[in-house]
């Protein structure tokens, strides 16, 4: 899971280059504090959720993980909704 997670977010990455604004990301690194607080909401909400997801795969089966996959964004609707009290989607 971990060589398959890298090369996903390494591809990732290099897709997304043209979509980059360089000058946000040079406002952020000229500024240490910052950058720390990137890199660990990187690992927290992104890199640590999927490494738990495709090691969850080994234990369950596809058809099942494929389900609760689905169930996600149902969940992060409700939940804030009920428990952050938004209004309207952020898009």
């Amino acid at each position: 899971p971990i060589t398959l997670t890298a090369f996903i977010f390494l591809f990732g990455a290099i897709g997304g280059i043209p979509l980059t604004d360089f000058g946000q990301i040079s406002a952020v690194i000229v500024q240490p504090e910052h950058l720390l607080y990137l890199v660990i909401y990187t690992v927290v909400t992104t890199i640590i959720p999927y490494i738990a997801y495709t090691t969850g795969l080994q234990h369950v089966e596809n058809g099942v993980a494929a389900v609760l996959a689905c169930i996600e964004p149902v969940m992060a609707t409700v939940f804030g909704i009920f428990f952050f009290f938004q209004k309207k989607s952020a898009i």
